[in-house]
């Protein structure tokens, strides 16, 4: 009960439990959207959407854990997520190449992680 008043009064900084993706930089929490802070998916009506959505979904799919920064965005929390492990959700979609850093919320802190040639491959949105 608790947990739950939190969440609809947007209080809470940390919310964990199973989640499932909605597309590649997007996942719902407890009944909260959350976009994952700093990277940029395709969206599912693009080439890779579908494919980022899927791979975002096996890597929460034993559970995760999203700091929340108080931020919204398009009716979504902001926040960065870890899996089981405790490893960034978002650091592993930009390695294995489902996602792009997004410099104007990141600052260029995924960058470092992606693979050569994935800048030609994937769809960055104007925002970024």
């Amino acid at each position: 009960m608790l947990k739950t008043l939190c969440i609809w009064l947007h209080l809470c900084s940390s919310l964990n439990g199973a989640a499932h993706a909605i597309d590649g930089d997007t996942i719902e929490l407890m009944g909260l959207h959350i976009r994952l802070a700093g990277i940029d998916a395709e969206e599912l009506n693009e080439p890779n959407g579908l494919a980022a959505k899927k791979q975002l979904q096996h890597l929460i799919n034993q559970g995760i854990t999203c700091n929340l920064n108080g931020e919204m965005s398009y009716n979504r929390n902001i926040g960065t997520c870890y899996d089981a492990s405790n490893v960034d959700v978002a650091a592993v979609m930009v390695k294995t190449g489902y996602a792009l850093d997004c410099y104007h919320y990141s600052g260029g802190k995924y960058r470092q992680y992606e693979p050569s040639g994935v800048r030609q491959r994937l769809i960055q949105k104007p925002y970024c």
